[in-house]
């Protein structure tokens, strides 16, 4: 895949836009305390942020909507989010999640 090269001055200017208006910030105030319910708030930032990325992937491959018995990742997805509240373990979460993917995709006739 290229990218057209009329995209790379957008690309760069959204890059500077994104550094200056954090790093602007810290430096403008840089002992600011936060209030302790955005301090609680961010802690959930990271998995907000795993959701929005992961879930349009395992519900919508290939740009359309794949119930659960014609989608072996989303199987997989939710062996791995049953791992994930059970162990609490982010390295057995993943190799549950990629075991049930392997094994979905070889053995389920999707």
């Amino acid at each position: 895949m290229t990218v057209n090269r009329d995209l790379w001055p957008a690309i760069l200017a959204m890059a500077v836009a994104t550094y200056l208006s954090r790093s602007l910030t810290l430096a403008l105030f840089p002992g600011l305390p936060l209030p302790g319910p955005l301090l609680r708030g961010l802690r959930y930032v990271p998995a907000g942020i795993l959701a929005a990325l992961v879930a349009p992937a395992l519900l919508t491959p290939g740009g359309h909507l794949a119930l659960p018995w014609e989608n072996p990742d989303l199987l997989a997805g939710v062996v791995a989010g049953v791992a994930a509240i059970r162990t609490r373990n982010s390295l057995l979460t993943m190799l549950s999640g990629v075991g049930a993917a392997l094994l979905f995709r070889r053995l389920l006739p999707f």
